[in-house]
């Protein structure tokens, strides 16, 4: 079984590289844009993301090959539409690329992608909402819908901020409005993001290096948070009963999922105090320089402050070590 799969791979690839080959030579010949940059950059925080939380597994070669076997099928002739373009379809490629990566990989790595929830992310998700609520002018009382929003965002922080300083039970009920309401402030950041990026037309449309440089880290940033964009929906989705599902069961599958990623240990308060303090520092110092747009920021302080707080516990562990053996 395993040789046939190996063969079958060796196959898949033989097919691609020949694809790939042809592509290039028709696209050199007549001048195609294969691949635009933006799209590059996006693709290119697609596969970082995913190497990244996969710890370097060949499976992500695999997705990969999978999905550019799968984005050749924009080749294939429609019947009865008339004229094959044969250059338009080349530019369809990327995208369909793209799309069938993220459905190959959420539907094959739905472990790895589905993030461990703690009280910590669900509290630093919270301030960056308030934060982006903030930039978008919808946290007041001016009008009925405003209202709400704000109502609901401070509620809900309100209780992530609860969890993360005192020790509150993680019940299942309670892991599950926190991993519902990470999901929805996550969801609409992503869409929120997609949106402004569509705004940009092409990098020649903004002149020197910095505001090129901010564009492709929007563009990087929006494709490592598109993966978890694209999981979250269907976490949202399948929240809704369908009428197939008689029985409920995907949406009590679904319901599982959100309690089950929730890590039932409690954060520290220490930790708690100095994320809010790091958003809050970056946030400030973002609004008063202006130096990246509110989304930006908001997916560097969310990829960065895990990272930064790992190494602080390793730190943390080796001083305790090393006065553990001086004593």
């Amino acid at each position: 079984m395993k040789q046939l799969l190996n063969i079958g791979i060796k196959i898949i690839g033989i097919i691609c590289l020949i694809a790939t080959i042809i592509i290039a030579i028709i696209a050199y010949t007549h001048k195609i844009e294969i691949l635009p940059t933006y799209l590059a950059i996006i693709f290119c925080g697609i596969l970082f993301e995913s190497y990244r939380i996969s710890k370097g597994s060949k499976s992500i070669l695999y997705v990969l090959l999978c999905a550019y076997f799968i984005s050749l099928v924009v080749f294939f002739p429609n019947v009865g539409k008339g004229v094959y373009h044969f250059e338009e379809r080349i530019k369809r490629l990327p995208y369909v690329l793209c799309f069938s990566y993220l459905i190959i990989l959420i539907a094959s790595h739905k472990k790895i992608i589905i993030p461990r929830l703690t009280e910590g992310v669900t509290l630093l998700l919270s301030v960056s909402f308030i934060y982006w609520l903030s930039g978008k002018q919808l946290l007041n009382f001016e009008t009925w819908d405003s209202s709400i929003i704000t109502i609901v965002t401070l509620l809900f922080s309100l209780i992530s901020v609860i969890n993360g300083l005192f020790l509150v039970k993680l019940s299942k009920l309670n892991r599950l409005i926190l991993s519902i309401w990470s999901t929805i402030v996550v969801f609409v950041i992503g869409v929120d993001n997609l949106m402004d990026l569509m705004g940009y037309v092409s990098f020649d449309d903004h002149n020197g290096f910095s505001d090129t440089f901010k564009i492709a880290i929007q563009y990087f940033l929006f494709g490592m948070s598109s993966i978890y964009l694209a999981q979250n929906f269907f976490l949202l989705l399948l929240l809704v009963p369908s009428k197939e599902d008689k029985d409920d069961i995907l949406f009590y599958e679904n319901i599982r999922d959100h309690y089950g990623r929730y890590s039932e240990s409690q954060v520290k308060r220490f930790f708690s105090i100095f994320c809010i303090l790091y958003c809050f520092v970056l946030f400030y110092l973002n609004q008063k320089m202006k130096i990246l747009p509110v989304n930006t920021i908001i997916w560097i302080v969310t990829f960065t402050f895990p990272v930064i707080l790992n190494i602080m516990i390793k730190i943390n562990d080796k001083i305790r070590k090393s006065k553990s053996i001086d004593f």
